[in-house]
């Protein structure tokens, strides 16, 4: 199995958990980017590469056997960020599908191919959709990763 990750909507101030909407994807961030600007790194990696942890690691006898960080926090600047960089972004400008399953294990059919490829393309939708409404309620995410 693969990474899990997930995107809560998060109050930018207080950072109290907004509504129970959340973005869970079935595809790694690499693959969403794959699909979104034909490259292994993206709009996608960039919003993960922004959240701030807040943890105090310089704790004197910390034990780390049993340490965890807090999920990430990204600020609402870097919502805003990835929506501007994703709002002219339709599936017309989407990577073609072996560009975009070559991210992915998937020596497959040409019909299972499509399939997969057009799956990827709705998660992309549904990320880019996710991040312009954050964007434009103005608020902040956690990551969760596992």
């Amino acid at each position: 199995m693969g990474m899990e990750w997930s995107l809560n909507l998060v109050e930018p101030v207080t950072f109290r958990d907004g509504p129970g909407e959340r973005f869970v994807p079935s595809f790694s961030p690499i693959q969403l980017d794959a699909i979104l600007v034909g490259r292994d790194e993206g709009p996608v990696s960039e919003l993960l590469d922004s959240g701030k942890v807040s943890c105090d690691h310089d704790r004197a006898g910390i034990d780390w056997s049993r340490h965890m960080c807090p999920p990430p926090t990204i600020p609402v600047e870097a919502v805003r960020r990835c929506a501007a960089r994703l709002s002219n972004v339709t599936q017309r400008d989407y990577a073609p599908m072996d560009f975009a399953l070559s991210k992915m294990s998937c020596d497959r059919l040409d019909s299972v191919r499509r399939a997969l490829y057009a799956a990827v393309a709705e998660e992309a939708d549904l990320f880019r959709k996710f991040i312009a409404e954050a964007a434009d309620g103005g608020w902040a995410l956690r990551c969760w990763m596992r």
